[in-house]
């Protein structure tokens, strides 16, 4: 009886590992809660020679007066716990964990260098968005902050300046023609990195077109060709991630400033041209989400993502979080499919940055979120993604045509002034201007008026 009765007592702890392993897939876990440093919009890349997700940057506000740790960390997928990346020559500022020494800068303006010499980005300007990318060929990591384009390499721990390129460029580096909100992701076949989106430069919708920019070369070039070039439309805070199957890089989604986009486009990065694809069905329109290629299901993965509100009270949030999805992309068979859709209990998300998200070899995402407990800065939250378990009633349910636009509403709404106005006997609007007395004020009832809104006055002056 005994052999039997050991024999069955491992038979039921397989089968419950199994089955603890197979619940496992797709579940967020909290793993640590303010242990990386407090910058706002900071970046994160999975560094494939050292195996391991390397966080940086972030914005630190002269506000912030406290401890913190180094502003590059690392995270190993398994103990995860992060550790300090210092850089030689700043091994007296800390350990491999914890706090280190806080050095300041010679300028509060942006500057590559600290008062000590070492070579980094001052902190007060590292906001990422999605201005970074890793590029295979190198090892290095591409980043754009405040018009310049570094380079910082994982395994020396090393940040250097390209220096301005002697040609044109797709921003500048003054504050009157800055490039804010565009995309990064390197193109592995041309051994380029391209660069798409964005607004804030001096352009006629103030957007930069399709650029790429040559790491061989230090020289950027912009996309165009004979009329009727096709690239997506203007827009901001749309991530891209590249699909090394097919060769292809994907972009979903972004913001136009007044509208939202649910449209998926794909660059060909052996011709170096976009296509519009339209799937049967699509996301919903959305910015600020992320992007990621899962290796072992050779698929895509959308997480996240922001909308918009249409609140005039005071101070208004005009953005929001959505509820937390997961999406799967099959680059070959142009598909979208829902495999996740939280109301709640899924990883923190803020409504004022872009997603801070990336993922190893065994499909593993490491998701960088807002606090979650008092005087926190971030929370980071893990999940292994299984793309095969996709829920086709809530893709269905869920998503929407491609090309779907979304739009703030009610009062922003130049209809919403006119629309299903209560009915009155008030005087017609030139019947009102008829009767204004010279050089008078005159309070104006309007039939709908924004929330917050005190109202207005109009005056017929004798000039």
């Amino acid at each position: 009886m005994r052999p039997l009765t050991i024999f069955f007592s491992f038979f039921l702890f397989v089968t419950a590992t199994l089955k603890s392993n197979e619940t496992e897939v797709n579940r967020w876990q909290k793993i640590s809660e303010n242990e990386v440093g407090p910058g706002f919009s900071p970046g994160i890349i999975w560094s494939q020679e050292l195996k391991k997700f390397i966080y940086f940057c972030g914005s630190i506000s002269h506000s912030f007066k406290g401890e913190r740790p180094y502003d590059v960390m690392s995270i190993d997928p398994i103990d995860k716990k992060w550790k300090n990346e210092l850089p030689k020559g700043a091994e007296n500022r800390g350990g491999e964990t914890g706090f280190v020494k806080d050095v300041s800068f010679k300028t509060p303006y942006y500057g590559f260098g600290d008062s000590e010499g070492l070579l980094i980005p001052n902190r007060r300007h590292t906001c990422m968005w999605y201005q970074y990318t890793d590029a295979p060929w190198d090892g290095k990591m591409y980043a754009l902050i405040c018009g310049r384009m570094l380079t910082y390499e994982p395994k020396e721990r090393i940040w250097q300046d390209t220096k301005a390129p002697a040609g044109p460029m797709p921003y500048s580096d003054s504050h009157r023609a800055s490039l804010s909100w565009s995309a990064l992701c390197a193109d592995p076949v041309n051994k380029e990195i391209l660069l798409f989106g964005g607004c804030g430069v001096l352009t006629p919708d103030g957007s930069p077109g399709t650029w790429v920019f040559s790491t061989e070369k230090n020289e950027w070039r912009k996309l165009s060709g004979p009329e009727g070039f096709i690239e997506p439309p203007p827009r901001a805070l749309s991530p891209m991630v590249y699909d090394p199957t097919s060769k292809k890089i994907m972009l979903f989604g972004g913001d136009r400033l007044d509208q939202l986009y649910a449209d998926t486009w794909v660059y060909d990065c052996a011709t170096r041209t976009w296509e519009e694809k339209k799937p049967a069905i699509s996301p919903a329109p959305r910015f600020g989400h992320s992007l990621l290629y899962l290796p072992k299901s050779n698929k895509i993965v959308l997480l996240g993502g922001k909308g918009y509100t249409s609140s005039t009270s005071y101070q208004a949030v005009l953005y929001k979080a959505l509820p937390f999805q997961a999406w799967v992309y099959d680059m070959a068979k142009n598909e979208w499919q829902l495999i996740q859709y939280l109301e709640k209990g899924g990883p923190a998300e803020s409504a004022f940055v872009a997603a801070t998200a990336a993922s190893s070899d065994a499909d593993e995402v490491i998701w960088v979120g807002p606090g979650t407990e008092k005087g926190s800065a971030h929370s980071v939250w893990a999940a292994t993604i299984d793309a095969t378990k996709v829920n086709l009633e809530e893709t269905a349910k869920i998503g929407v045509t491609p090309g779907t636009l979304e739009f703030r509403t009610k009062s922003y709404d130049p209809e919403w002034y006119t629309k299903d106005l209560p009915k009155t006997e008030t005087d017609s609007a030139e019947d009102v201007l008829k009767k204004l007395v010279v050089n008078t004020w005159t309070p104006l009832k309007c039939p709908r008026w924004p929330e917050n809104r005190m109202g207005g006055w109009v005056e017929h002056c004798n000039s």
